[in-house]
């Protein structure tokens, strides 16, 4: 999912922003002094030859701020939390931390194999057995 499909107005221009400021940082730009300098300016590619998508490692899926290229990833529990709220705190093999949304009443154990799926507006968490959750990236 890109930037442009962000409903909110604000929240697609912070998407954007933070795209450009990536950009920026990559090609050591700074954005006000930089700009109309001939000699530093970005080189930009052809629209017909730049990539559709720009693909985010496995390790950066569920990250807010990236487009996701990965649509799903599996991996093992080796912790499991909870916050103040009661909700599950999940930190997976990977490095990744993910909490769930609501309490829930499954069972989330350590060396258990877990699969988060990227749906449309969110993130489920899907155990061996028991219900889908639904959950959101920490770190």
């Amino acid at each position: 999912m890109g930037c442009y499909a962000i409903d909110v107005a604000e929240d697609r221009l912070a998407c954007y922003d933070t795209i450009s400021r990536r950009i920026l940082a990559q090609a050591k730009l700074d954005p006000e002094t930089e700009r109309d300098n001939p000699e530093t300016a970005v080189q930009t590619t052809p629209a017909s030859a730049a990539p559709d998508v720009v693909s985010a490692p496995a390790e950066d899926f569920g990250r807010v701020e990236l487009v996701d290229s990965v649509d799903q990833i599996t991996s093992i529990v080796t912790q499991v939390t909870k916050s103040i709220r009661n909700n599950r705190i999940v930190e997976l093999a990977n490095g990744q931390i993910w909490m769930e949304n609501e309490p829930g009443k499954q069972r989330i154990e350590v060396d258990q194999q877990i699969t988060i799926t990227k749906r449309r507006w969110r993130y489920t968490m899907k155990l061996p057995e028991g219900p889908i959750v639904a959950v959101h990236r920490l770190n």
